[in-house]
């Protein structure tokens, strides 16, 4: 069991690092299109905002011509955060660069996105932190239980069956209970 563990514990942190590294990638992407997409006035389509149990979230359809002809119309998810500065706007100024993974950035809501993919990073990092640490205590722990575990190790000892005294001889043992 301890050596499920010991590899099994490190399974945890890889995902919070790949979480990170595509945190860190979101925050590039967008800072790439913001500085070097074009600018172009994208028209909204179609706006919603969900409540689902505690969270709100929504969506917006843009529609936009790039200038290299490019026809773009793409529904985007948005958080709540995000959606509400929206609501009444019928045109956007959007940042576009199609070859970033962040091809659209939508400039009003720029600061906010920027704001919570930094709170992300920084929320993942003290969790990556603090999951290595367990991991290497974990670690640890289930080396020594392996190499020395709490369950007694029994080991057969074949007998020669030569010296073995018979069963009608007496034997003489180390501890005599008659004289205690």
């Amino acid at each position: 069991m301890y050596k499920i563990l010991r590899i099994a514990i490190w399974l945890l942190p890889l995902y919070i690092g790949y979480q990170l590294f595509y945190q860190l990638n979101v925050m590039y992407s967008l800072h790439h299109t913001y500085t070097n997409g074009e600018i172009v006035a994208a028209t909204v389509e179609d706006f919603q905002i969900k409540q689902i149990a505690a969270q709100t979230n929504g969506f917006i359809v843009l529609d936009f011509t790039a200038a290299d002809g490019t026809h773009v119309n793409q529904k985007l998810s948005l958080p709540v955060q995000m959606a509400a500065p929206l609501m009444s706007y019928g045109m956007l100024d959007v940042r576009y660069l199609a070859s970033s993974s962040q091809d659209i950035v939508i400039t009003a809501t720029y600061d906010a996105h920027r704001n919570m993919v930094s709170v992300n990073i920084a929320i993942l990092i003290i969790s990556l932190t603090i999951v290595i640490l367990i991991a290497i205590w974990a670690t640890k722990l289930a080396n020594r239980r392996i190499a020395s575990p709490d369950e007694p190790v029994f080991v057969r000892i074949d007998v020669d069956t030569t010296s073995v005294a018979s069963v009608n001889e007496p034997v003489d043992l180390p501890f005599d209970s008659k004289n205690s």
